[in-house]
């Protein structure tokens, strides 16, 4: 892969004995390195879970969920629908943007959740 400031092919002085730091800018330089960073950081987090299990979990045991069921919305309650919802999708096929998406919960909820379902071995990425 490479990653290029001027499209293949319009710099006609590209590796031939004209290309020099003439054109090198202070600025060219570090647009060229923040565009680099981010691929780097993109690519390191481009993470995709797997459910280490085969049905739903009893998010009780864990003290993920409430142990009796009501109809009261909890806190608790809410958040065992969410994380329910993340375990759907973690077939080791989608990424946690993709989980977002398809759940509508924001990145940081997804992440917060994978870390928490990683902590309890629900999940590997």
């Amino acid at each position: 892969a490479s990653i290029l400031r001027t499209k293949y092919g319009e710099y006609s002085e590209y590796h031939t004995s004209s290309d020099d730091f003439t054109l090198v800018t202070k600025k060219g330089l570090n647009g060229g390195y923040k565009v680099a960073k981010k691929s780097i950081e993109n690519l390191m987090n481009y993470i995709i879970p797997q459910s280490k299990i085969f049905c739903e979990p009893k998010l009780q045991k864990i003290n993920l969920d409430e142990s009796l069921s009501t109809l009261k919305k909890t806190k608790k309650k809410i958040n065992s629908r969410k994380i329910l919802d993340f375990l759907q999708f973690a077939d080791g096929k989608n990424s946690l943007e993709n989980i977002s998406n398809l759940t509508n919960l924001s990145k940081q909820e997804i992440i917060k959740i994978n870390k928490m379902l990683i902590k309890y071995n629900l999940i590997t990425n």
